[in-house]
């Protein structure tokens, strides 16, 4: 349908305006960052920095990865402007393929991410790299777009309709100022659940957020098995 390629092209055309309208963290991400007193935090697909910058404001070190070059280089001068630079690690890289070894993580973040991974292989690897650098006991939280979402739920049918073979149900296209048209591929709570359980994680809880009718973010906490 689309390739994770056209994904970057996509966020690295619509990087600037991106982080104009993005600016604020989301309050998932202190299950995380609030739990974590000390210690060494990924944020994977860390755009603008948004939430980098909330980690090290708290003291944290961050691993910022994002797969746009262009959203890298905002997140470190937006790190910059804040004097929290010092401790950021901003690294272009993709995420089904992390630059890091085992077990040396002590949380992460995967914040409205998995969703723009084109296809379910994909999206099992990249949660399995996350579990692979996360140390044992390590809290990761996963997002994701509803598809219980009116405009959403029907976007996603239409693309079904176009394209039967090469399409998901969930797969869905959504314009950026018209301009752009960026990949999403919608899940059902228990389809999230699903996707971060079988990616060798255990489910801590989960739940859905805002909207007042229909939620329209899902969010999954889950921890690293401890081996011990």
């Amino acid at each position: 349908m689309i390739s994770l390629r056209e994904v970057q092209q996509v966020f690295d055309e619509i990087a600037d305006e991106f982080n104009k309208t993005r600016r604020r963290p989301w309050r998932c991400s202190l299950e995380v960052i609030g739990f974590l007193q000390k210690g060494l935090l990924l944020d994977v697909g860390c755009g603008n920095g948004r939430h980098s910058i909330l980690a090290c404001a708290m003291g944290l070190e961050v691993i910022s990865i994002d797969i746009s070059a262009r959203m890298v280089s905002i997140a470190l001068k937006n790190l910059r402007e804040y004097g929290l630079d010092e401790l950021a690690n901003p690294i272009v890289a993709d995420m089904r393929y992390l630059p890091l070894r085992n077990a040396c993580i002590d949380g992460a973040l995967c914040v409205a991410v998995i969703h723009h991974i084109p296809t379910e292989i994909d999206r099992r690897l990249a949660l399995r790299e996350i579990y692979r650098t996360l140390k044992d006991e390590g809290l990761a939280i996963i997002t994701a777009w509803s598809i219980w979402n009116l405009k959403r739920f029907i976007n996603a049918i239409k693309v079904k309709f176009k394209m039967p073979r090469t399409a998901s149900f969930g797969d869905t296209l959504i314009p950026w100022r018209r301009k752009f048209l960026r990949y999403y591929h919608l899940y059902t709570l228990r389809g999230l659940v699903k996707l971060v359980r079988a990616s060798g994680f255990k489910i801590i809880r989960y739940y859905s957020e805002k909207g007042r009718i229909f939620r329209e973010n899902l969010v999954v906490v889950a921890k690293k098995h401890g081996t011990s």
